[in-house]
């Protein structure tokens, strides 16, 4: 897609699916990066108590993702 710029992810947690190593998904993500310059704004919906989330990792990821490639991180968080 040539004149994309930024993308915009919302996601309520770490992949369960295809890609699962988060060092990985980093290193893809830089590497893309570097040949294409497209923004990643990361936000995690880090809601309710759900005893599988890794809330930590999520965040790591959605940060490190949005820091690689020049982007901006959010959160929304609860416990409720």
């Amino acid at each position: 897609i040539p004149q994309v710029e930024t993308i915009y992810l919302l996601t309520d947690g770490v992949p369960t699916s295809g890609i699962t190593n988060i060092d990985t998904i980093i290193s893809k993500a830089k590497t893309r990066y570097q040949t294409k310059p497209v923004k990643l704004n990361t936000i995690a919906f880090l809601m309710g108590t759900d005893s599988g989330d890794n809330k930590p990792l999520s965040k790591f990821l959605m940060k490190s993702l949005a820091d690689a490639t020049n982007g901006t991180y959010r959160a929304l968080e609860s416990d409720k």
